[in-house]
């Protein structure tokens, strides 16, 4: 586990991706009949 100032790219490209599968899966859950 190593920390440089990148790794604030790193986290920001994670958190983007968690929040576009998370709305994914949101919208599968709402889209169920």
């Amino acid at each position: 586990m190593f920390f440089d100032p990148p790794l604030r790219g790193q986290t920001v490209l994670w958190f983007l991706s968690s929040v576009r599968s998370l709305e994914v899966w949101t919208s599968g859950l709402i889209e169920l009949p």
